[in-house]
């Protein structure tokens, strides 16, 4: 199934957090905005997507070159329909991951003014 383990290996790189994708920049928001109220929490978040890569990576290892069971049968690749409805995933992944402001502008004024009527306090008094 070597288009299947292709368009496979490229939804774990992105669910990884690589960079240009969709996850990179939310995992990169979050840890940015947790840093800056309290850097031990996003080193903690740091550590737990450094995890979540690493089974990711070890997912994909383990389904696409995995051994061969004798009672499976053997499977065909994706069909037309399967190949388009991974591609529609995908296209906006990247596309949102490389021009996030695409989403980001839309939020920006709700998120502003939440930001602003919630009281804040300080962690330490």
């Amino acid at each position: 199934m070597p288009i299947f383990t292709i368009l496979f290996f490229i939804f774990i790189l992105c669910n990884a957090g690589i960079p240009l994708s969709l996850n990179f920049l939310g995992e990169f928001m979050a840890l940015a905005g947790m840093y800056q109220r309290n850097p031990i929490v996003a080193i903690i978040g740091a550590t737990g997507i450094f995890f979540s890569a690493c089974y990711s990576i070890w997912l994909y290892n383990r389904i696409s070159y995995g051994s061969y069971s004798p009672h499976l049968k053997p499977l065909k690749d994706l069909n037309r329909r399967e190949f388009i409805l991974l591609i529609t995933l995908l296209v906006p992944t990247i596309i949102l991951g490389i021009f996030p402001n695409i989403v980001l502008e839309t939020l920006h004024s709700s998120v502003t003014s939440l930001l602003y009527n919630i009281p804040f306090y300080p962690l330490s008094s």
